[in-house]
Formats: structure tokens, sequence, C-alpha cells
């Protein structure tokens, strides 16, 4: 669940539509995530709930710091390596005919 931004260089940042007051945003979201404990949904991130053990491993994953592969045209990916200590991020390049390259070293 996300309340909309109008992000910079987009039609809607171009021609932003009417939005509701903040007051009538936030009873909305009261509205909504009422509707979504009755119906048995947790929050277990800002944005995402779920019913129990139903939670998005993929998320849960990501949001931990933990590792994913880049396996798609576009797709980013980190890989931490034991030895040297290292975090190796990657992005899969958008023409799928180039290998992947590291983006930048964490210490």
């Amino acid at each position: 669940m996300y309340q909309l931004t109008l992000e910079t260089n987009t039609y809607f940042y171009k021609y932003p539509p009417v939005l509701p007051s903040d007051d009538a945003i936030f009873q909305s979201l009261l509205a909504c995530q009422n509707q979504l404990a009755v119906q048995g949904y947790e929050q277990y991130q800002i944005s995402a709930y779920a019913l129990a053990d139903k939670q998005s491993r993929h998320n849960k994953n990501y949001w931990s710091f933990g590792d994913y592969l880049d396996i798609v045209a576009g797709a980013p990916g980190k890989i931490t390596r034991i030895l040297p200590n290292k975090i190796v991020q990657t992005q899969k390049p958008s023409a799928p005919s180039i290998i992947s390259i590291p983006l930048k070293m964490i210490d």
C-alpha cells in the first residue's frame, strides 16, 4: 500500500492530479489499515501487509540487507563475500549481451 508520490520527470509531475488533503489521506490510510486488520493482514514493513507466514521473502531479505542475484536485464544484485570481507553490488546492463559489472565495493 503506497501513497502516490509525484516524481519529477513524470506525467503526473508535469500535470498533477487534484489530490486529497493531508487529513483525507491520513483518514484513508487508517481506513485501509483497519480493513486489512479485519481481514487478518498484519503490517510487517512500512508499506507491506500480509497474512501470517505469507510475507514476501524477497522484501524481508532485501530490507535486512540479505544477498540477491541480478538475473534479468537491468536488475540489481548484492553478494556478501566472506573473504575478503567485502560486499559487491552489481547491476545487470540493459543489453543482455553485456556481462554484469560491479557498481561499488563496500568495506
